[in-house]
Parts: C-alpha cells; sequence; structure tokens
C-alpha cells in the first residue's frame, strides 16, 4: 500500500498474530525495509522487536545507526527489552548522537532496575549534558536503577537551577534510599523554596527516614499555610515509623480543620499507633471527648484486636467508647460495644441497663426486657435500682400490651421475698396488677373461639397468680370461661353455666382457700 496508515495498522494486526506466523512474515518486511522510508521503517521497528529471530535484531541494530533521527529514536525505545552487550553498546553509543530525541529515548531504554552497568554511562552524560529535559530524563532513569553508585552523580545534579532537574534527582535519591542524601536534601524544606521542590524534599526525607527532619515536620504540619504541604507532611511524618511523634501528632489532628490533611494525619496516627495497646489507649483518650465516631470507632477495634489479657484496662475503655456511641445517639454501634464489654465482664451492671435502652431505641423491645432482666439479677445489693430496674420492665410489659406478664410480673413483686416495696412503687405495682387481670378476663369473653381458647390457657398457666381475682369475679360476673379457668386450676367441678349466687360464692371460697393452701 502507498498509504502510511496502512503499514501501521498492518503492522499492529502483525504483531498479534502467533510467533511462528510473524516469524513468517519477516522476511516480506526486510524486503521492503530496503525500499521503503522511515515512517515505514518507525513503524516496523516494534514488529521486529517481537519476532524473537537474529534477522530480525540485526535489523534493530542496523535501525539504530539509520539516517533518519526518527527511525534511531524507535531503535532505541526498542532496544530496552533487547538483551545482551550488543544492544548496551549500541544505547551507550546513542547517548551521544547529535540529536536530542535520539539521546532521550536512549536514557529512558537504559533505565531498567538494576541495571547496573547503565549508570556509569549516564553519570558521564550527566558531567556533559546541558539540556534540563535530558538532564531530568538521565536523574529519573538512575533512580529507577536504584543503584548507591549514582548519588554521588545525582547529589551533584542537585545543584541545578531548573527545579525539574532537581525535583528527578530528589525523587531518586528517595527510591534509591542512601541515607547520604539527606543532609544535601533537608535544606529545601525551608519556605524559601519553591512549595514544588518541597514536596519532594518532604516525602524524600520521609521516604529515607530521616529522623533528624521530625521537629522540623512537626511545625510544618502545625503552621504551613499550605494544605497539600500539610497532608504530604504529615505521610511523611508516618513513614519516619518514631512513636515519640504520636503526642504531637494527635494535638495537630485535634486542631487541623482541613478534612483532607485530617486524613492524612489520622493515617500517620494509625501507623505510629500499630498494635501497641499503650498508643492506642492514648490515642483513643485523645480523641474520645470530641472526635467523630468514625475514627473513634476504628481505634476501638484496633484496640479489641489485642488480647484481652493484655491489659486489664480494657473494660473500662470499652465502657468509655459504649458510653461515647450512646450519648452520640449511635445505638447500633453502642449496643455492639457493650455486648464485648458484658462478654468479657458478665457482672457488669451498667452495660446490661444501656443494652436495654439501644435496644429500646432500635425499636426491639423484647431484647430490651432480656438486658433488663440480665440487669435486676446483678442489681440485687443496690435495693433502689433494683426496684426501678423491675418497673422498667413493667413498663415495657405495658407498652408491648402483654397483660400475662404484667400480672405475673408485679404479682411477684407483690408477693415475693424482695425486702420492703417503696411505697409509690406499691400503689403502681397494685394499679398495674389489677388492670392486667381487668384485660385478661375480657380477653376470655371474646366471640373467637380460638382467640378464647388462647386467652383461658394463659390464665390457666398464670395458675394461683390470677385466682384471688377470678374468685371476686365468680361472685359479681360469673362466665363460663372464668369458671373453666377456675375448675382447671383449682380441681373444682362447678358447672360452667351455673348461675346460683349459694354456689358461686360456695366455690369462690373454695378457691380462696385453694389458694391459701397452695403457697
Amino acid at each position: 500500500s502507498e498509504f502510511p496508515e496502512l503499514h501501521r495498522q498492518a503492522f499492529l494486526e502483525l504483531g498479534k498474530l502467533s510467533l511462528e506466523d510473524r516469524k513468517r512474515a519477516l522476511e516480506p518486511v526486510l524486503e521492503q525495509w530496503k525500499i521503503a522510508d522511515e515512517v515505514f521503517r518507525v513503524d516496523a521497528l516494534p514488529f521486529l522487536n517481537g519476532v524473537d529471530h537474529p534477522d530480525a535484531t540485526a535489523m534493530i541494530f542496523i535501525a539504530a545507526k539509520d539516517t533518519s533521527p526518527d527511525v534511531r529514536r524507535a531503535a532505541a525505545g526498542v532496544l530496552k527489552t533487547t538483551k545482551g552487550n550488543r544492544a548496551f553498546s549500541i544505547l551507550e553509543e546513542l547517548l551521544q548522537d547529535p540529536q536530542f530525541e535520539v539521546r532521550g529515548a536512549a536514557i529512558e531504554a537504559l533505565g531498567v532496575p538494576k541495571n547496573d552497568e547503565a549508570v556509569a554511562p549516564l553519570l558521564k552524560l550527566i558531567g556533559s549534558e546541558n539540556n534540563p529535559t535530558l538532564l531530568e530524563k538521565t536523574s529519573y532513569a538512575l533512580g529507577v536503577i536504584g543503584s548507591e553508585k549514582a548519588v554521588p552523580g545525582l547529589l551533584e545534579v542537585l545543584s541545578s537551577s531548573n527545579e525539574n532537574v532537581q525535583w528527578a534527582a530528589i525523587s531518586s535519591l528517595g527510591k534509591i534510599g542512601d541515607p547520604r542524601a539527606t543532609e544535601y536534601i533537608r535544606p529545601l524544606l525551608s519556605p524559601d523554596h519553591s512549595l514544588y521542590l518541597r514536596k519532594i524534599a518532604i516525602t524524600t526525607l520521609g521516604r529515607l527516614k530521616d529522623g533528624t527532619s521530625m521537629e522540623a515536620f512537626i511545625r510544618m504540619v502545625q503552621d504551613d499555610p499550605n494544605e497539600e504541604l500539610r497532608a504530604i507532611t504529615a505521610d511523611a511524618i508516618g513513614r519516619l515509623d518514631d512513636p515519640t511523634a504520636l503526642d504531637p501528632v494527635l494535638e495537630c489532628f485535634k486542631k487541623e480543620k482541613s478534612d483532607s490533611v485530617r486524613k492524612a494525619i489520622w493515617k500517620t496516627i494509625l501507623r505510629l499507633s500499630g498494635t501497641d495497646f499503650d498508643r492506642l489507649e492514648k490515642v483513643l483518650l485523645s480523641i474520645l471527648p470530641q472526635e467523630k465516631i468514625s475514627p473513634i470507632e476504628e481505634i476501638a477495634q484496633r484496640i479489641y484486636a489485642v488480647d484481652v489479657n493484655e491489659s486489664k484496662r480494657l473494660p473500662s475503655l470499652m465502657g468509655k467508647v459504649a458510653y461515647r456511641m450512646f450519648i452520640a445517639g449511635e445505638w447500633r454501634r453502642a449496643l455492639l460495644h457493650y455486648k464485648k464489654l458484658v462478654t468479657i465482664l458478665p457482672g457488669h451492671l451498667e452495660g446490661h441497663r444501656r443494652m436495654a435502652q439501644c435496644y429500646l431505641a432500635l425499636g426491639d423491645t423484647e431484647s430490651a426486657i432480656r438486658s433488663l432482666e440480665a440487669s435486676v439479677s446483678l442489681a440485687k445489693a443496690h435495693p433502689d435500682l433494683w426496684w426501678k430496674l423491675q418497673q422498667q420492665i413493667v413498663m415495657l410489659f405495658i407498652q408491648i400490651g402483654d397483660p400475662a406478664r404484667i400480672v405475673e410480673k408485679t404479682y411477684d413483686l407483690l408477693h415475693g421475698a424482695n425486702g420492703p416495696i417503696p411505697e409509690k412503687m406499691q400503689t403502681a405495682l397494685d394499679q398495674s396488677y389489677q388492670d392486667g387481670v381487668k384485660v385478661l378476663l375480657e380477653h376470655m369473653g371474646v366471640e373467637n373461639k380460638e382467640e378464647k381458647r388462647a386467652a383461658i390457657q394463659k390464665v390457666v398457666r398464670l395458675d394461683k397468680k390470677v385466682l384471688l381475682p377470678l374468685a371476686e369475679a365468680l361472685t359479681k360476673s360469673p362466665s363460663p370461661e372464668l369458671i373453666e379457668a377456675g375448675n382447671t386450676i383449682t380441681g373444682t367441678e362447678l358447672p360452667e353455666t351455673t348461675t346460683q349466687e349459694n354456689l358461686l360464692e360456695e366455690t369462690a371460697n373454695e378457691w380462696r382457700a385453694w389458694y391459701n393452701g397452695n403457697p
């Protein structure tokens, strides 16, 4: 074809074929090369590089000496992946090519990880090259190689008047990781230098774990007006892995207004805290009074991940976290923390009480009742609290409309050996008991047979706890359902349709006698 666009597309498609198919295409490509223009030769080089044949490699070497700079540049690009001394020596020669673009391509081709042989020619280029762009590329390439032998040359480039060159040198020094660079980079932290250089200097000193920069880093997080720089500096402090920075970093976190900076500081706080219980505790206590829920939750989970035997202070911290969630209205989170607390300390009365309140806030009344029942069993040594908890349980039974449990609970409280009942509570319990009984009796009078049977069974299960009100009702408003329930409880055989007052009174007295005779 006469169209370069079609050549380019054809080479792309050839490159997708199997290796054997690519090799079959090699000969016609090499034949065409002899008469083709430079555009064809540039497009052909990636294809030749993928054929894996001596003839293709030989043509790539020839292309590196082509009269066209574009072809030489393309040859340098594909030689990056060509192994052997011949490829290396050609790239080394291309470093001296008169064309800027060719030298740049050769620099990039030599910048391969652990390619230590390339350090010497690249350092030589640093000494002779004046083009800032190529000095920048060379600095980057040395950083990619990662050899400490490049450090002196990069330190030399660091004094360049071009900031891009300086930036590349600093970055590469950080990648190499030689601590000799720190004293040369540290002065660039000063506000006298551009923000561009200060940011890469901070990042690099963090990578190099330059503890000497810690004090300057802290000041910058505290006071520097640039948010991005504060965030980068916070990250660098974390890279230093120095736990002594935790206190000042925490203070910075509490005072910082920028969300992006706070995120960076928080990441550093987590890194400095690690899995050390004392440090995690310090962080938690510092942020607990005023911080948002999310970081509190995150640090709490880290604390919980520590072996519970690690510190006897763990339950106290759990209680504080749970209460913080509680007062924030984070009921589900608070509930989970209180559950953890009572798992470690089953006798934690306040934990059970708060769990009940969380369940109520979440609309789970039954679970709230169970939690209050657990609280009651722990509060026997505190009579006032014990009675208050019992009253709360009764109120919940009233709230969910469960007359059978209202009667059972109030009867047990009124007649159990629970010590003196508070005067105000006595009246309330009596009234709740009477109200519960009234509802039960009403339920036994419904027309629906299934509902009636269920109501009678509830009354029978209450046994003597409901018998005295049944006896009183028998003489005032007898019903077959009432008589059936009383007969079942006491064993009497009063006909369910009886209306004779003397028989009703006599049976009521039998029920009362049965009540008195059955503790």
